[in-house]
């Protein structure tokens, strides 16, 4: 099961209040004297369940494990799911750059290109386009 949450979650905290204030319930208007517990945009998370996941281990240096676990306590996340979140952006983002790569060879292998000369010139003609509609 895929859990997709589409709201904003910023918890609060008030200096005399030691209970948290969720911000979606109400609005704050003089943030000086809250601290920001949480502030999440969750509807860029996923959430799945445990059958949905798998475990990898990988190796780390000290310091980074380290920096890791400090950055799980700021956001109250485990570094598992920090970790996680981590690795499929990079792997989006390059998996995204090699198929890239792949179309542009595969519109080569097809011919499907324009010479550097032509682009060029097409590219001048369109700057000096709007250059003369402007003046």
């Amino acid at each position: 099961m895929i859990q997709i949450l589409t709201d904003w979650s910023v918890i609060f905290k008030s200096e005399g209040n030691h209970e948290p204030v969720n911000a979606v319930e109400g609005v704050l208007t003089d943030l000086s004297a809250h601290h920001v517990l949480a502030c999440t945009q969750r509807h860029t998370n996923i959430r799945r369940t445990m059958a949905e996941s798998t475990t990898l281990t990988v190796r780390v240096s000290p310091e980074l494990k380290e920096r890791l676990s400090r950055l799980a306590d700021h956001t109250k996340r485990t570094s598992s799911y920090l970790a996680g979140e981590a690795i499929a952006d990079f792997v989006e983002r390059e998996l995204a750059i090699v198929e890239g790569i792949e179309r542009g060879l595969a519109d080569l292998k097809a011919d499907r290109v324009t010479p550097h000369k032509d682009a060029m010139r097409r590219l001048r003609a369109t700057v000096e386009r709007a250059r003369r509609a402007k003046s």
